[in-house]
């Protein structure tokens, strides 16, 4: 049963860090629904984009619902102008000219979103960018959902090398040319940024709490995550205990936006070590820019076998 009252799990940090991975499990849970990088709805609406289920999010019938909510909630409710009221306040320099607006928007499309999907947990896998940096202070201001905060860090060396392998939406699509401009220099760059946004994002927020999580952590040791993750949120993610020893089936579901992984198939959670056999050095230098940052959020320390006991 949703509550009156849901909670946002938003993950917070740099794109390529996991966020999609940890959306997909938590939504794995019955009382969570993953919906991916949320503060893109209205636009990717508007374009017709895919919903993760297949359809397109104004033919998904999740979607419709809704929409239909929120129009019934919200006088004058526009699609073009909630996208522009989105951005507007939520860019890096955005004005908050019209925060009842946004509140109510948004106030209002959590509470629908929680109540079709019976859940009372929502997460958002918007991450932290120059666009989405004042989501989380924005969010924690409406009264009506609470807000709850997982920065998610991946080493900055293997977010390079995740950049080297291309455009995920390029290689989804069977393209040739699938290079990013400014490669490996640039995800590390912007790593930098997306994490100190965050730590900003966080100090201006009012009541929000905040779990630290490695992706490193989270693939390596996934039971002590999961209960580190359960602790902080006041769940039990046991269930999923078992299902971790062999390939996690992945459903498409009612998400926006996220990766490959989100339209369905199989995950299996493993250390990542292909960039640590062929970032180049030269990749593996400009990374030591990260690594007061990277120093700074440490590394946990599970007593989890690697992979389930798989290596």
């Amino acid at each position: 049963m949703a509550s009156s009252q849901p909670t946002v799990v938003y993950i917070a940090g740099y794109g390529r860090s996991g966020s999609t991975l940890l959306d997909v499990l938590l939504g794995m849970h019955a009382d969570f629904l993953g919906g991916g990088e949320l503060t893109w709805l209205f636009e990717e609406a508007q374009k017709g984009s895919s919903c993760t289920c297949g359809q397109s999010i104004p033919e998904c019938t999740f979607w419709g619902q809704v929409f239909q909510d929120v129009r019934e909630k919200v006088d004058s409710f526009d699609m073009n102008r909630s996208a522009d009221v989105t951005l507007a306040n939520e860019r890096v320099w955005g004005r908050t000219s019209n925060m009842e607006d946004y509140q109510r928007i948004w106030g209002t499309t959590f509470q629908a979103v929680s109540s079709t999907g019976s859940s009372r947990y929502v997460v958002d896998s918007s991450k932290t960018s120059r666009l989405s940096s004042n989501r989380i202070p924005l969010l924690t201001s409406i009264p009506s959902i609470r807000v709850k905060v997982i920065h998610l860090i991946r080493d900055p060396r293997a977010v390079a090398w995740s950049i080297r392998r291309g455009d995920n939406i390029k290689l989804e699509q069977g393209l040739k040319d699938t290079t990013i401009r400014g490669g490996a220099a640039r995800g590390i760059l912007s790593w930098i940024w997306a994490n100190v946004l965050t730590e900003n994002a966080m100090a201006k927020a009012k009541g929000a709490s905040q779990l630290r999580l490695r992706y490193e952590d989270l693939v390596e040791f996934p039971r002590a995550a999961l209960a580190s993750i359960g602790t902080f949120l006041g769940e039990d993610f046991s269930f999923l205990y078992e299902e971790l020893d062999r390939p996690l089936q992945i459903r498409g579901d009612h998400g926006i936006n996220g990766n490959r992984m989100r339209r369905g198939g199989e995950v299996c959670l493993r250390p990542d070590q292909e960039w640590q056999e062929r970032l180049p050095i030269a990749d593996r230098c400009l990374a030591l820019l990260a690594w007061p940052l990277l120093a700074r959020y440490g590394r946990q320390k599970h007593s989890d076998s690697p992979c389930n006991g798989e290596t």
